[in-house]
């Protein structure tokens, strides 16, 4: 992972704040790329039912894929980034990747039936191995990913089983310039924000296992 040293507060409220004002930016993306970081306060008999996968939907040119990259890869070059074209094999190396986010990148409305009931087979694979127990082997490979999964598209998947199972963000309008080349120009302060939260979690780990368990408990 990049590391960034700590800053003030106000630079993260700064960079929040810019980012909420991107026109059309929903805030549950950013909440979304929290969540790996909090998931493994969860007890681990409780995980199943809470995994889920993020499905980005928005025109080509839309920026869902720009906006996708600047908040779920915090890596040097972008290891956990990955084409929806890549061959099966690449996509279940990313099962490496666990207490963090996976970008799958991009359903094309554009390609041919051929090439898009493909992708489509894949982000079937991804999603519907999200809660199930155990590993899922393909071809004697552990074909689960194990983070939580960012999938950009140019249409929504009709298959009720597979989007039941997702956070689905319609990017309805695109991006202005102005407000991702800022976020992009200021990408440090949003990486140093995530080394500070996930210091954060470390440091108080029991008070806050206690705490998020004991309120998913009360809840049915």
């Amino acid at each position: 992972m990049k590391y960034v040293e700590p800053k003030p507060i106000d630079v993260y409220k700064k960079w929040i704040s810019e980012l909420l004002k991107s026109f059309n930016y929903p805030p549950v993306l950013l909440i979304a790329a929290l969540v790996p970081y909090i998931f493994p306060l969860i007890d681990k008999s409780k995980r199943v039912h809470y995994e889920f996968g993020v499905y980005i939907v928005g025109k080509s040119g839309c920026g869902k894929t720009e906006i996708a990259k600047l908040l779920v890869t915090p890596f040097i070059d972008n290891w956990n980034m990955i084409s929806l074209s890549s061959d099966s094999d690449a996509i279940h190396e990313m099962s490496v990747f666990t207490n963090c986010s996976v970008l799958f990148d991009d359903l094309n409305a554009s390609d041919s039936d051929v090439i898009r009931r493909k992708k489509e087979t894949k982000v079937a694979s991804i999603i519907e191995t999200l809660q199930s127990v155990g590993k899922s082997v393909i071809d004697g490979k552990n074909s689960k990913i194990r983070a939580l999964p960012f999938i950009t598209a140019e249409y929504t998947l009709k298959r009720e089983g597979l989007i039941n199972r997702c956070l689905i963000v319609n990017i309805d309008e695109s991006f202005r310039p102005k407000s991702l080349t800022w976020l992009q120009e200021n990408h440090d302060a949003y990486i140093s924000f995530i080394n500070s939260f996930i210091e954060f979690i470390c440091k108080n780990y029991q008070m806050l296992h206690d705490y998020i368990n004991n309120c998913l408990s009360s809840e049915k």
